[in-house]
């Protein structure tokens, strides 16, 4: 059948820790590892394919078109990252928003995520309006269906991608092959406590952490926080302790495949400090919770994107352009932040999903 195995993690993003054609895979759970060609790692059997069609044929083709498209644009972007930094071009920072987004949004976690958040939902309605919700009960078992989880997924990247494309992107490089990756390779440090908070779309999940971090391959991986400083900076080197914090996130979080350079042995897996923000020790007096412009100008945007959303309605009216924005220190009127909007191909990409 057409796409019955689907990676969950981009191949080509796999590929950036292959020497020849093989990655180095541990199974999780049970500890067994081989070498591994890329296109063996991070796979599960239909798990974007739609509902059922009259002749009884699931097929994930329109998910792989999507994702295809963004990682036409983005893996080349990912693969050579550290020879293009900084990212001058704001349409290149989009795509690579969208498909950090896309491996978020698509992850098996947050497909976890839909039916507890439907629950709620219903329930939410049931309490606060019991007769709009005896009207729409027997469309209920509608929302257990893949084609609303598929559409309830990358809905939702656009938004989250723009969420990403607001945030101060930190390239961190290694002298050595040093990083490790898995099925869930992006790691979140909230800023809040309340782990009431933790729970519920990505774009929130990302606005309640302090920082975000993914390996890029080996030796190196972006740090995304809400820092007020400038955005075109160089890549920083970083340091020996920064391994732990980085590989134990990737690590722990993997739910069948965690993969690194062969020839090399994970090492960090077991720190326990990887809570500890790495921001800290790169922005002086780094604290989203006390002070952030970037953070107060990202949540605002979301807020008046959703109310518009709501506005519209979800046929023909919701806004798919992903935002980026620059942080410039500014003159007399003191910090300012400049946003882009990119529509068109960004905006197409997830288009035929809608909720």
């Amino acid at each position: 059948m057409e796409f019955d195995r689907n990676h969950i993690v981009s191949r080509g993003y796999i590929r950036n820790w292959a020497v020849g054609d093989a990655v180095a895979c541990e199974f999780v759970p049970g500890g067994r590892r081989l070498s591994l060609a890329p296109s063996q790692v991070c796979v599960r059997s239909k798990f974007y394919a739609r509902s059922p069609t009259a002749e009884g044929v699931r097929t994930a083709a329109a998910a792989e078109r999507a994702r295809g498209s963004v990682e036409n644009m983005a893996l080349p972007l990912l693969g050579d990252l550290v020879g293009r930094w900084p990212l001058e071009d704001g349409r290149d920072r989009a795509w690579v928003a969208l498909w950090v987004a896309m491996t978020l949004c698509g992850s098996p976690r947050s497909r976890r995520e839909i039916p507890r958040n439907t629950e709620r939902f219903f329930a939410h309605l049931d309490r606060e309006r019991p007769i709009f919700a005896g009207v729409t009960a027997g469309h209920r078992g509608e929302f257990s269906e893949p084609d609303y989880e598929l559409d309830a997924m990358f809905a939702e990247v656009s938004t989250v991608a723009s969420v990403i494309g607001q945030m101060h992107w930190t390239l961190l490089t290694f002298g050595r092959p040093a990083l490790v990756s898995s099925d869930h390779p992006i790691t979140r440090i909230r800023w809040t406590r309340d782990r009431q908070r933790d729970v519920g779309a990505p774009d929130l999940l990302l606005l309640d952490s302090s920082e975000v971090r993914l390996p890029i391959g080996p030796r190196a991986a972006l740090l995304l926080t809400w820092a007020d400083a400038d955005d075109r900076v160089e890549v920083k080197r970083a340091a020996r302790h920064h391994i732990g914090l980085l590989n134990r996130g990737a690590w722990v979080q993997a739910e069948r495949h965690r993969f690194w350079q062969p020839g090399t042995t994970p090492s960090g897996v077991d720190d326990r400090r990887a809570g500890k923000p790495i921001a800290r020790e790169l922005f002086r007096g780094y604290d989203p919770e006390r002070s952030s412009l970037r953070l107060d100008v990202a949540l605002e945007w979301c807020k008046r994107r959703r109310h518009g959303q709501l506005a519209t309605g979800p046929i023909g009216g919701d806004d798919r352009a992903v935002v980026t924005t620059w942080f410039e220190q500014g003159g007399s009127g003191g910090p300012r932040i400049v946003a882009e909007r990119h529509d068109r191909e960004h905006a197409e990409a997830f288009a035929d999903f809608v909720l």
